[in-house]
């Protein structure tokens, strides 16, 4: 069985290289330093199970940061050496999968609505799908990446338009900067894994988060997933391509509380 991976050349790397923090005492520098630093732990050993067991509400952040100019530097950061299009993507979408862990319950501000400023997301390092995926986008587009979230069968992912075509791009549900490839070895759409679902066959879902879960040793993990093919084998996925791809891009640039998630346009 063809595993349906891809992972960056220095992808990996790019998480646990020694930090070196902008010198400026700016804010969104102290900020970004404050991430990247973080950054050297991965989330998945940050967090026991009990606080990812807990409800979290956020107060809306009003100390006037200039949220783009921290994701900027934190593009710059993570693509530093980067060879292509692909290779800058790929190592954000590698970063933000070890930066970050899936909670039980999606954080949310006092009203119900879900909390989607990325910069406030960073400092948490628990989210749930689509927050972990537009902060992915966030950061692509402080890099110059035009990017839209993906909405599946439960579940949202994202995609990013490089070398002329959308790629489907995922932060939250995959780990170890692994990726969708097809046969030609590319990163396909949304639309062509739905197409074609043999390209999930293989690809396990969320398993460096059902391990922290379950807190088992490697053989005993092992054997957790022959139990659930489902999970290790691509069915999970094969569920989540099953409906046809609808896409929400920003519409209305990042002005609003949310960072532009409040205004978007919604596409087939």
């Amino acid at each position: 069985m063809r595993i349906a991976l891809a992972i960056a050349a220095g992808a990996l790397a790019c998480g646990v290289a020694a930090f070196s923090g902008d010198p400026s005492t700016s804010p969104e520098a102290i900020a970004a330093n404050s991430i990247l630093e973080a950054a050297q732990v991965p989330a998945v050993e940050t967090f026991s199970v009990e606080r990812l067991h807990e409800k979290i509400t956020v107060e809306q952040d009003r100390s006037g940061l200039n949220r783009g100019a921290v994701l900027t530097r934190l593009f710059k950061k993570i693509t530093e050496g980067a060879t292509s299009d692909s290779d800058a993507v790929l190592r954000v979408g590698a970063w933000v999968q070890r930066y970050f862990v899936h909670p039980m319950y999606t954080p949310l501000r006092a009203n119900g609505e879900g909390v989607y400023d990325p910069v406030q997301l960073l400092r948490l390092r628990r989210a749930q799908c689509g927050q972990v995926n537009r902060v992915m986008l966030d950061i692509l587009a402080a890099g110059g990446y035009r990017g839209r979230v993906v909405q599946l069968k439960s579940h949202q992912g994202a995609e990013v338009f490089y070398d002329g075509a959308w790629h489907y791009t995922e932060a939250d549900s995959l780990d170890q900067g692994q990726q969708f490839v097809d046969g030609n070895g590319q990163i396909p759409s949304a639309e062509a894994i739905f197409k074609n679902p043999s390209l999930a066959d293989g690809v396990c879902y969320s398993c460096e988060t059902l391990k922290i879960y379950n807190r088992v040793p490697d053989e005993e993990w092992n054997a957790y997933k022959q139990r659930n093919p489902e999970y290790s084998q691509g069915g999970r996925w094969k569920m989540v391509f099953s409906v046809k791809p609808l896409y929400y891009e920003k519409d209305q640039g990042t002005s609003d509380p949310e960072y532009g998630w409040l205004d978007y346009k919604t596409y087939k």
